[in-house]
């Protein structure tokens, strides 16, 4: 009696644990876990760094993304005269790892999020490869 008395206690504990980390991990609507960057990150603000280019010594971009999911994106050729900028919208993928800027034109609008970083992707989103594939990070400055 006693022994089934106390595999009942034990189940009931496992169950009452169970619950708990259950209803721990919803925490605002989604559960906890592994996430992309848009959950796991603090994302907004400003990056910036020194782009390569195809035609000169590169490019200083600053992109600053605000949590409402619009983004401002200055551009400005090293050597060259004049300074573009785009204001929109940006969306996240599936996974949140990368954001997307909205309505910039015909170049690389795509940018993967990382810990105080952002990747900027090939025209088609893909990471970029080769010997500068590194060169094509911007810092988070704010």
């Amino acid at each position: 009696m006693k022994k089934v008395g106390l595999s009942v206690l034990v189940l009931a504990g496992l169950v009452v644990a169970c619950g708990m980390i259950v209803s721990c991990a919803s925490v605002g609507g989604r559960t906890s876990g592994p996430h992309g960057s848009r959950d796991s990150l603090d994302w907004w603000g400003t990056y910036e760094g020194t782009l390569p280019s195809a035609g000169g010594s590169g490019m200083r971009v600053k992109i600053t993304l605000n949590r409402g999911g619009t983004f401002e994106k200055v551009v400005e050729y090293v050597g060259r005269e004049g300074v573009f900028t785009s204001e929109g919208t940006f969306g996240w993928n599936k996974a949140g790892s990368h954001v997307t800027l909205e309505g910039i034109g015909d170049g690389p609008a795509t940018y993967w999020v990382g810990e105080g970083f952002l990747l900027q992707m090939d025209i088609e989103g893909n990471r970029i490869e080769g010997e500068l594939a590194d060169e094509y990070r911007l810092e988070k400055i704010e």
